[in-house]
């Protein structure tokens, strides 16, 4: 690549090219902006030596390729051999002084053509511009002939050249050359009214004295105002002079009339004048003599010159929209034109008068229809209806009086006076008022680019402009003026995508949009670089359009008939299936590419060096127009800058036709699409002609109509089937007084007919296999409904042999239902006895059953070809409380297997009335103390409190089991001093306690709700409640507790950093089914080890022994160690008699020896001053010192860390390992630290239980459970194993392919570590092992050398990521898609900054591996990292196989996953995060999930914007699939138990907002499901285990131990739903796309756990203010699971 001045100095001679020296051109001008509106570029210039004038064209010096320098060089030669009269001549190059070369050119001395007309179009001749026509004609012709490619054909692109040596017009010339230059120009030839005015007035035909007494011409004026009026009496003679004569000027406009007294609000009105009148007339006789004043009479004014013509005000002109008043400025120049010169202008019915500020006439006529203009026009310049619209060459009254002559020369005249005028700011002409309005305005737009009207989609999957208009505007649409100028790079997947780009609509997904017939044809084609330059907006809301009558009642029609979705396709065919609401005009260039692999999106730019910079790296130089004019890339910025020449550059905003139509027509439609069932036809048919006699009949049905798309099999066909009726036993019934009723039930999306009749009824399809016993006549056979049953809704039952399609003879009955069960009885139609009946042989096979299940309460089905109804009753059963039965359900899915769960049975309850009492103890002191006031009150009041010993929850609470001998009373009670509690440094001595009755509880409500027969009351709350406090007040009073959890330091295990690990025991009373259950668990929680202070420190340090103590602390250990300390509570040891108990704040910056106290009035160093006081020598006094109050200060080695101190911060990472070692533990060691926790309540013994009457088991619960059937994983089809069924609930990705692998084609490394840590050999060899591995699993992967960079990790992440994704981007030349971070073995920080930038401030994904791993990586390591990262770019993994996933594959079903995290984990007030995810695609895969985050305040667990989140979601399902889910399976996470009814009513409440947001009609099926994985529950194998001593895989429970009425159930590791959506769950718990096995959450949650944990790292806090900020995720990861 070479600089074009290089070229043309090292080639270009020898060529075939003249060269002129410079000094030749004399008189150099620029003269840019007259010829092509750019500047520095061309000069006119004398050439002295052939004395003429030329232009001299100054030739970019770009880079260009040996090549192009060809290419330019033969361009040259041959523009030098043209010698054409029409083609501009080349003469050769020229050099300046400073090295540039200019083309020599010859020069046109009238400008471009486009400035050319603007000058001289009214002063050409028709002739003249014929010519104009004709020799650009011819010189593009040569240009043809010569196999040159020319330019873009525009205005300013034609020079013109006027030397007077023009041919004559060639005879018969084509009427499209007429028309030529109005394609360069884009102007009306109607619009400088270049026509002759045909006006033929009769008023020329008049006498002058009856136009003089006509208008009143010798009259006086008398002014009121606005109003003008002749005065009574004449002034002047009538047979004065009079002149006339047709007004040549244009139409006057007056702005702002009126101003100062607008009540009538004209704000701007127009003059149309046509005929110029003066009169003048000697004064009469009786004027002059006339003495009195009197007005009337002869008025103010006598005016001698007048206009005759009309008048129109324009009503609140200047309240109009920009968009209005060029619309009417436009319309007005063009219905004056087409009426004053008879030229035939087609308007656009689009924009009516009534829309545009209001027009009134003189009269006071309102002009507000197009009919209404014309005809005023017409009036005006075809009739004699005309009338005065000026007055001028005024003079007052008051002075003829005194001068007594008109010829006087001292007469004061006056300016002109219009009625309905009295000031106004401009007066102009009606050209100059219109000006720009006549190119660019909205009826010019519509006019030229067919707007607002429909696309269609062809069969060919070409875009074609409806020929109807399919809408009426109500409001004129916005047009606004924007700037924007943007590069993209599209690559077209399909046919109708590469179709839609090219008619510049860019939305993806359309072939979605109903009624489009899309093949959707694969499309192998080129990236496609656009350069988009927008310059007007038209924005169409939904409130400025409505359909047309013609469309409506064409769609009403359609609704209404027989064939809806047939006719309904044709009405759209013809009107479009798609609608812009917006359209932009621009400027629009394109190029293409071959060798780029991926295709991506820039960044919208209006930064025209940054556009050039992207056609660099693209290698491209020049780009091409719409009409494939070449625009090289230095000349780009002109063509940006010209607003000129518009052309549409994107349709936006695409809608449905259908939804401009109303709500009610939209309703109907979509009901039409609805993919389900529906009742499609019914009927009723006689019998008449069938014969008693015979056994069997076979009477045909014939639905007078074709069902084109019917499945035809056995007795069915395209109009009708046969009915076979048969004779079971003798009857006396005559058959020919009986008739047939049926319906048709099917899809109407699938079939040509559907009835409107019953159309409001909704049908449910459910179809069940089940093998007949042929032993037994009747069997009973119970499905699950799969949804909730009501009382009166309809069952259709339809049977047929799935094998053969054979329909058996059986009669089947609705026997039993409930709200989800249905029990059939299925009879054979004979006896038994009959065994040689043919249908005998069928009994043994499988039958289908169909069920139709209509859920209304209508009684009665519209019959299509009778006028009477039909009672449902009649053709299917009606559920009623009669066949209800409560405790139905279907056979358990699965293999029933017992297991013990950590459940104790309450085998005795309270019986009597548990007594609620509320106390109040003074000053408030923690639970802890009082608890131990309580006691020891306890223990000293037995007396006053009749012998009782109440149980209490260390707050307010206090129960009973009997009366206390008071209501209420206040006690005085005095803590002793063994009683005092550790946790207090000074505790009162004194408390006042307050005993109040708060209620009785009744235990009876408890029973009857644990039986099933009562609801959840405040008083079963309070009972539950009461047991708890029961079951935890001893355990209490010996153990540390919060809330129903008490530690033991029993088995504690020592961790690093002075902390160890307690066991931690939870208890609480948990209502089951029939009974109470005692739910005991066990954890590990981490406390601070007790004893000295010095130990602890030593120990966070990581010494061995205190041996290791030996100098000053660092300040980073000094540091590491207050941050540990901080807040621990110790006590003093320097003192015995005078223990003190204190919290640390922080450490001194100074040792003992140097930290300096006062000790009155002397500084003294704490280790002279404990040496001095306590005589206590410091062994530490290297060390800092504790602060524990504002200048206290004691040496650590003085200090002692007070026990059962737990440890609240958040664990590092080696305690973090170390407690999960600790508590890693298998089932038979978890049951046993469970049954010794037993152990240390001790039930038996435990007094407060005795007392209440309770007893308690110390048995382990025996449950019943299943084990659900594993479900089958589909891999890809090319994969060696496509299909793989886990065993014990995980599988490996051998010979595996993922189902849908991602390109990845622009991706970097980014290492966090040096080359001593990690080398670039090891580097490159993980990258190679991890591609290979991608590869094997079905990944694309074009860039097989990523480029490594380096970064420290403690540096700046954000710069590190930029460079590393613009490294990636410059080498792939695209946008980036991945970066891969190598990050040392630990670091949560730089991770969580990766994440942020990552997710935030880029818009890339990036993959974050452990150094660790990169040396020898593992196959299995690599699989995993490839999961990760297929789906970060947009791929899926695996799915169900359909028949495991039947809830989402029956219909379109969104699932979706909430969950919110905390910023700050613990920190109740903080801001959280809360994440909601959805699943994007439909059927058997549910895979893809995009997201939707919400920043919260408060500790509120419901999401509150969650209605706009699941709008977002629904929103995007449809967008992606093109239907709308007609079920929502929402997962809740994070929610409390006690939440659990607040959450649901709210956010059940918030999904069914949203939709109905959507769509006022939108009822989708909402199954709610809270999940909690942390609950207490644990189970325990009986009859086998798997591997780790676990319950199997699949293990469901869902009685004994769960609620006693409500639907739930304990799924092993897993939650979920009941009946069908337990199997539901588990299936989903497979189909993470993280890894290869089972987890334990459904994914839906289990995502949006992750999405909230993600969106905790986008946070960053200002290292100045504090603030925190919250980065929003870039749009183009919402879509993708960025967050894997």
């Amino acid at each position: 690549m070479k600089f074009l001045k290089e070229w043309i100095d090292e080639k270009i001679n020898g060529e075939d090219i003249d060269f002129s020296d410079f000094n030749e051109f004399s008189n150099l001008e620029n003269i840019d902006k007259i010829i092509h509106n750019t500047y520095g570029t061309l000069k006119k210039a004398n050439w002295e030596n052939r004395k003429i004038i030329v232009v001299l064209k100054n030739l970019n010096n770009t880079k260009i390729s040996e090549s192009e320098f060809i290419e330019f060089v033969a361009k040259l030669k041959v523009f030098r051999k043209i010698d054409h009269s029409n083609i501009n001549h080349f003469f050769g190059l020229t050099r300046d002084s400073n090295g540039n070369y200019f083309s020599v050119l010859q020069y046109a001395n009238e400008g471009n053509l486009r400035d050319y007309l603007k000058i001289k179009f009214s002063t050409l001749r028709w002739n003249d511009k014929l010519q104009i026509a004709l020799d650009i004609t011819r010189g593009l012709m040569y240009l043809h002939s010569e196999k040159l490619v020319h330019g873009n054909l525009h205005a300013c692109n034609v020079l013109v050249n006027n030397d007077g040596e023009r041919e004559e017009p060639v005879a018969n010339t084509p009427s499209e050359y007429l028309q030529l230059y109005q394609k360069c120009w884009q102007v009306d030839p109607i619009i400088d009214g270049s026509h002759t005015a045909k006006i033929t007035l009769e008023i020329f035909k008049t006498s002058p004295q009856q136009i003089i007494r006509q208008f009143k011409l010798n009259h006086g004026l008398i002014l009121n105002g606005t109003s003008i009026m002749p005065s009574i009496q004449e002034v002047t003679a009538e047979d004065g002079e009079l002149k006339m004569n047709l007004y040549n000027g244009e139409p006057l406009v007056y702005t702002y009339i009126n101003s100062k007294d607008n009540d009538l609000k004209l704000d701007n009105c127009i003059d149309f004048p046509v005929v110029e009148i003066i009169y003048n007339g000697n004064l009469l006789e009786s004027f002059l003599e006339y003495t009195n004043d009197e007005k009337k009479l002869y008025g103010d004014y006598l005016a001698r010159k007048f206009l005759a013509g009309g008048k129109l005000f324009i009503k609140n002109f200047n309240l109009a929209t920009p968009t209005q008043i060029d619309i009417l400025k436009y319309y007005l120049l063009c219905v004056y034109q087409s009426v004053k010169y008879s030229t035939d202008i087609q308007f656009s019915n689009l924009f009516t008068l009534n829309l545009l500020p209001e027009l009134v006439a003189l009269d006071g006529e309102k002009i507000n229809t197009h009919e209404n203009l014309i005809n005023w026009m017409n009036n005006l310049y075809q009739k004699e209806m005309i009338d005065i619209i000026s007055y001028d060459n005024l003079i007052s009254i008051s002075q003829l009086r005194l001068n007594k002559s008109l010829v006087d020369s001292d007469l004061e005249t006056f300016k002109e006076k219009q009625p309905g005028v009295v000031n106004f700011k401009e007066k102009l002409s009606l050209k100059k008022w219109v000006e720009d309005a006549v190119n660019d305005n909205l009826i010019i737009w519509t006019r030229n680019f067919g707007l607002f009207q429909g696309l269609i989609i062809n069969n060919n999957d070409e875009i074609e402009i409806s020929k109807k208009i399919p809408i009426t505007i109500i409001k004129i649409p916005e047009a606004n003026s924007i700037n924007k100028s943007y590069l993209e790079l599209i690559k077209p997947s399909t046919k109708l995508e590469f179709t839609l780009f090219s008619n510049h609509i860019f939305s993806k997904n359309l072939s979605t949009f109903p009624f489009i017939k899309n093949s959707d044809r694969t499309y192998k084609g080129y990236n496609h670089v656009l350069v988009k330059c927008e310059k007007r907006e038209i924005l169409l809301n939904t409130d400025s359009i409505k359909p047309t009558k013609e469309f409506e009642q064409s769609i009403e029609k359609a609704l209404n008939g027989m064939n809806p979705l047939k006719v309904l396709q044709d009405i759209f065919d013809e009107y479009g299936h798609l609608f812009p609401k917006r359209i932009v005009l621009g400027r629009y260039f394109k190029n293409i590419l071959q060798d780029l692999s991926s295709p991506n999106t820039f960044n919208d730019v209006n930064d025209y060096n940054k556009i050039l910079e992207t056609l660099d790296d693209l290698n491209i130089s020049y780009l091409l127009t719409q009409n494939g004019r070449i625009i090289e890339k230095n000349d780009l910025h002109d063509w940006i800058q010209n607003n000129d020449n518009l052309e549409i550059v994107k349709f936006d905003n695409i809608i449905p036709l259908y939804e401009i139509l109303g709500i009610e027509q939209q309703r109907r439609i979509d009901d039409i699409l609805k993919d389900n069932y529906r009742i499609i036809m019914t009927g009723v048919t006689d019998l008449k002609d069938l014969n008693n006699d015979d056994d069997d009949h076979y009477k045909r049905i014939d639905f007078e109509l074709s069902f084109e798309n019917w499945k035809k099999f056995m007795l069915y066909d395209f109009n009708g089937f046969y009915a076979i009726i048969k004779k079971i036993k003798e009857t006396s019934i005559d058959i020919t007084e009986c008739y047939v009723s049926w319906v048709v039930i099917g899809k109407p999306s699938q079939l040509s007919v559907f009835s409107p009749s019953n159309r409001e009824l909704q049908v449910d399809y459910i179809k069940k296999t089940i093998k007949l016993q042929p032993d037994n006549d009747k069997f009973n056979y119970t499905f699950d409904s799969s949804f909730t049953l009501h009382e009166e809704y309809t069952i259709f039952v339809h049977a047929n042999d799935s094998s053969i399609s054979y329909e058996p003879n059986n009669i089947i009955k609705i026997v039993e239902w409930n709200e989800r069960f249905i029990n059939v009885q299925i009879e054979s139609a004979y006896e038994t006895a009959n065994s040689d009946h043919e249908d005998n042989d069928c009994l043994e096979n499988e039958i289908d059953l169909h069920i139709c299940i209509l859920s209304t309460n209508c009684k009665y089905l519209k019959i299509d070809n009778a006028k009477e109804e039909c009672p449902l009753n009649i053709v299917g059963y009606i559920l009623d409380r009669e066949n209800f039965n409560r405790s139905l359900s279907q056979e358990p899915l699965g293999e029933q297997i017992k297991i013990r769960t950590n459940y104790f049975e309450v085998t005795k309850m309270p019986k009597m009335k548990i007594i609620h009492y509320v106390i109040i103890i003074k000053p408030e002191v923690p639970p802890r103390l009082n608890r131990k006031v309580l006691n020891h009150f306890s223990e000293k009041n037995q007396k006053a409190l009749g012998g009782v010993r109440p149980v209490f929850d260390g707050k307010t609470n206090m129960f009973t089991y009997k009366p206390l001998p008071f209501e209420s009373k206040s006690f005085d009670m005095k803590l002793e001093k063994s009683s005092e509690p550790v946790s207090r440094r000074h505790p009162p001595k004194t408390f006042k306690i307050t005993i109040r009755k708060a209620r009785d509880i009744d235990m009876e409500d408890l029973f009857q709700f644990l039986h099933a027969k009562g609801k959840m009351t405040n008083n079963c709350r309070m009972a539950i409640m009461a047991m708890n406090i029961i079951i935890n007040h001893k355990i209490s009073t010996e153990h540390p507790i919060i809330r129903n959890s008490f530690y033991t330091s029993q088995e504690a295990k020592p961790l690093s950093g002075g902390i160890e690990a307690w066991q931690r025991y939870y208890q609480t009373a948990r209502p089951t089914r029939g009974k109470m259950m005692i739910n005991i668990d066990v954890s590990t929680t981490a406390f601070y080890e007790g004893g000295p202070l010095i130990r602890m420190i030593a120990k966070i340090l990581g010494f061995r022994s205190l041996n290791d103590l030996c100098k000053e602390l660092s300040d980073k250990d000094r540091q590491k160690v207050e941050k540990r300390i901080k807040n621990l509570k110790i006590s003093d040891n320097h003192s015995p008699e005078n223990q003190q108990k204190f919290k640390i704040r922080k450490l001194t910056q100074t040792s003992a020896s140097h930290t300096m106290v006062d000790v009155d009035g002397s500084n003294i160093n704490v280790k002279t001053y404990f040496q001095n006081m306590y005589n206590r020598r410091l062994l530490y006094p290297f060390l800092p010192c504790i602060v524990v109050r504002e200048n206290i200060y004691l040496p650590i080695e003085v200090c002692d860390v007070i026990p059962e101190q737990r440890y609240m911060q958040i664990l590092d990472t080696r305690l973090a390992d170390e407690m999960t070692n600790f508590a890693r533990q298998n089932p038979n060691i978890r049951a046993n630290k469970i049954k010794a926790g037993l152990n240390i309540l001790d039930y038996k013994k435990n007094e407060y239980l005795k007392q209440f009457g309770m007893e308690i088991s110390n048995d382990m619960a025996v449950v019943n459970a299943r084990i659900l059937p594993t479900p089958t994983i589909q891999y890809h089809q090319s994969s060696r194993e496509n299909r793989v069924q886990p065993n014990g609930g995980s599988w490996n990705l051998r010979n595996k392919k993922v189902i849908n692998g991602a390109t990845l084609s622009s991706w970097s490394v980014l290492a966090f570590l040096n080359y001593k840590s990690l080398s670039d050999q090891a580097i490159k060899f993980f990258v190679r092992e991890l591609i290979i591995t991608c590869q094997d699993m079905g990944m694309n992967i074009s860039e097989m050398e990523p480029l490594i960079c380096r970064e420290n990790p403690i540096g700046n992440t954000e710069e590190s990521l930029k460079k590393a994704w613009l490294k990636a981007g410059n080498k792939a030349r695209g946008k980036p898609q991945l970066v891969l971070c190598i990050l040392p073995n630990t670091g949560s920080n730089l991770y969580a900054e990766i994440k942020r930038v990552g997710d935030t401030v880029i818009g890339v994904a990036t993959q974050c591996i452990q150094s660790i791993h990169t040396i020898n990586p593992k196959k299995q390591y690599c699989a995993n990292v490839c999961l990760k990262m297929n789906v970060k770019l947009g791929g899926e993994n695996s799915f169900l196989i359909p028949e495991h996933i039947q809830f989402v594959e029956d219909e379109p079903t969104i699932l979706m996953g909430a969950d919110i995290t905390k910023l700050s984990p613990g920190d109740s007030n903080g801001p959280s995060y809360a994440a909601l995810c959805g699943s994007v695609n439909t059927k058997a895969f549910a895979l893809r999930y995009a997201t939707s985050i919400r920043v919260q305040t408060g500790s509120t667990e419901i999401i509150t914007d969650l209605a706009n989140m699941v709008k977002e979601l629904l929103k995007t399902f449809y967008q992606t699939c093109g239907r709308k889910p007609k079920k929502i399976l929402f997962y809740r996470n994070g929610v409390s138990e006690s939440q659990f009814i607040k959450v649901l009513e709210c956010e059940l409440t918030a999904i069914k907002e949203a939709c109905q947001n959507l769509e006022a009609n939108y009822k989708p099926t909402i199954t709610f499901v809270v999940v909690q994985k942390r609950h207490h529950t644990r189970f325990f194998p009986i009859q086998g285990a798997d591997r780790t001593g676990n319950c199997f895989p699949g293990t469901v429970v869902d009685m004994n131990i769960t609620h006693p009425f409500e639907f739930d159930f304990y799924l092993l590791s897993h939650a979920g739903l009941h009946g069908t959506l337990q199997m539901l769950c588990y299936n989903l718990c497979h189909t993470s796309v993280r890894c290869t096995r089972a987890v334990s959450l459904v994914p839906p949650v289990y995502y949006a756990h992750l999405a909230a944990a993600r969106a905790r790292l986008h946070s960053s806090e200002c290292s100045k203010s504090g603030a925190i900020t919250f980065g929003v995720v870039k749009q183009e990861l919402q879509k993708v699971m960025y967050f894997i």
